[in-house]
């Protein structure tokens, strides 16, 4: 499919980082021509004047199931935000997860994200509703200490299940994360290190 974005301010990633306005057009997946008149026919064409036209964004920290607990737990000191929002997690259904991955996932796009980093559990049921909304995701499977944990079973195990059973998805890219110094002893940091390098995968440290 062709596809031709006409007329917009095109933000290039040439060396100069050029502003050019023009048109652009899309063969597939590919990007076949940047900046100036395209004269040629296309499947899809999409008026773009006075706006940008910008490579998509990536946002690098993102609980994207969390998109619909937005003022929940505010106000309250870093334990109270864990203790409430550890409790609702334990709560939340499937389907509670994808309503609130779908809504995060919208909430991106509007804003010209096209990639996100995500660090949660189930991120089994967060790769469908990605898959389903058409963003990319880099998934990681939230790993801490087993006494922290609202999980079934123990979270590493869980981590290392999640990118086995997710490979060669369109959209996502199965990984692991640590939730961070407060939940993490030494093993499972050494274990979720240890296999990120062993599968070659992105490993997200939560700061």
């Amino acid at each position: 499919m062709l596809k031709v974005i006409r007329d917009g301010w095109i933000v290039t990633q040439n060396e100069k980082r050029e502003i050019v306005r023009g048109d652009l057009v899309i063969d597939g997946d590919n990007i076949v021509s940047v900046g100036g008149k395209y004269n040629g026919s296309a499947d899809v064409e999409i008026d773009a004047k006075g706006d940008i036209v910008m490579p998509g964004m990536i946002n690098t920290h993102t609980h994207v199931a969390m998109s619909v607990m937005k003022g929940v737990v505010d106000d309250l000191t870093f334990q109270g935000f864990l203790d409430k929002v550890f409790q609702i997690d334990s709560d939340r259904t499937d389907e509670d997860l994808t309503v609130g991955t779908k809504l995060g996932c919208m909430e991106m796009m509007r804003g010209g994200t096209t990639t996100f980093v995500d660090l949660y559990y189930s991120e089994d049921v967060i790769a469908k509703a990605v898959e389903e909304a058409g963003i990319r995701g880099v998934l990681c499977w939230c790993t801490l200490d087993e006494q922290f944990t609202t999980q079934n079973g123990n979270p590493v195990d869980n981590a290392k299940h999640f990118v086995s059973t997710h490979q060669n998805m369109r959209k996502v890219i199965p990984s692991i994360g640590l939730q961070g110094v407060y939940v993490c002893g030494e093993e499972t940091c050494v274990c979720a290190t240890e296999f990120a390098r062993e599968k070659d995968i992105p490993l997200n440290v939560h700061i």
